[in-house]
């Protein structure tokens, strides 16, 4: 009896080990791209926040979110989104006024009631935000949302 490379499995392994690089891409390979921008409400810079890319309906492909700081965000290519067209939504940072570990300064300060999110949902939740990121291309995208339904003198998301 010959034997063969199919009879001994030299001949499966190459297809057995590209398999196994194929599924541990958890995002499907789907390339990334660096994003960076600007985040103001009403013309003046979000202090905190989250900003959240999402692929829209005919694209596949993972969410990417990053920390909005002093107005700005930036989302390298390891965690950006991926190319193409996205919802984006944002988040306002809430201000807890008292240290996360300190039971005592947790029941002397903490709010009963949480401040209202001076960002209205067309903007998070029901986003209606949409950016297009490019390959080659800066990808810079600045938001400066408008709203009148908010009294902005009395928050500190500012």
């Amino acid at each position: 009896m010959v034997n063969t490379p199919w009879k001994s499995g030299l001949a499966t392994r190459p297809a057995i080990l590209l398999l196994a690089v194929l599924a541990g891409c958890g995002d499907g390979g789907l390339p990334r791209i660096a994003v960076t921008g600007n985040v103001t409400i009403d013309g003046r810079a979000l202090k905190s926040g989250f900003i959240t890319f999402i692929p829209t309906k005919g694209s596949e492909g993972p969410k990417a979110s990053g920390p909005i700081s002093d107005g700005a965000y930036k989302l390298d290519k390891k965690s950006g989104p991926i190319i193409g067209k996205l919802r984006v939504e944002i988040r306002a940072g809430q201000s807890l006024a008292y240290e996360l570990d300190n039971p005592e300064d947790f029941d002397a300060k903490a709010p009963r009631v949480l401040p209202e999110n001076p960002i209205p949902p067309q903007f998070n939740d029901q986003s209606i935000l949409i950016c297009e990121t490019k390959e080659g291309e800066t990808n810079a995208f600045n938001f400066d949302l408008k709203t009148k339904q908010v009294d902005h003198t009395n928050h500190s998301f500012y």
